[in-house]
């Protein structure tokens, strides 16, 4: 059960003791507590999300658990129905994690194709004035020579 995994060791970590620290490279500074993430801290709006996902996903499963180990009546219509609904949302809520990952991947590639694309367009750009301007001076330097030697 990968929620009670993620619930002992959270993404980015935990803070180990109650100190102030500072991000590298930000102008970041917090003072924590311990045990709390790391994300809970540098990204609350996306961690709040990834609890509610993480906490349904936690609650369905053990839900279909416990409704199984009881002798839930499979021949009544409602409990098979609320129990397929309950395995639904045991099945969706880490794939909802999986795919806003993807998403935010998918996104950071094409942002640093499209950086390495503007860079080359802009080296190759720069590249072909200076050649250009530079045949310019060598055709203006051959048709002054020609000009004198006539």
């Amino acid at each position: 059960m990968k929620e009670i995994e993620i619930s002992q060791s959270a993404p980015g970590g935990i803070f180990p003791g109650n100190k102030e620290a500072d991000f590298v490279g930000t102008s970041f500074h917090i003072s924590y507590d311990a045990g709390k993430a790391v994300m809970a801290y540098t990204h609350p709006k996306s961690y709040k999300y990834f609890i509610y996902d993480n906490s349904t996903a936690l609650v369905a499963s053990l839900s279909t658990i416990l409704l199984l180990i009881c002798g839930l009546p499979l021949r009544k219509k409602i409990f098979t129905w609320a129990l397929m609904i309950i395995m639904w949302l045991t099945i969706s809520s880490p794939i909802i994690e999986i795919v806003v990952a993807l998403w935010c991947s998918v996104i950071a590639l094409l942002m640093i194709g499209n950086t390495f694309q503007l860079a080359y367009k802009w080296i190759t750009k720069n590249i072909n004035y200076e050649e250009i301007e530079m045949r310019k001076s060598m055709d203006t330097v051959h048709a002054n020579v020609q000009r004198n030697c006539i």
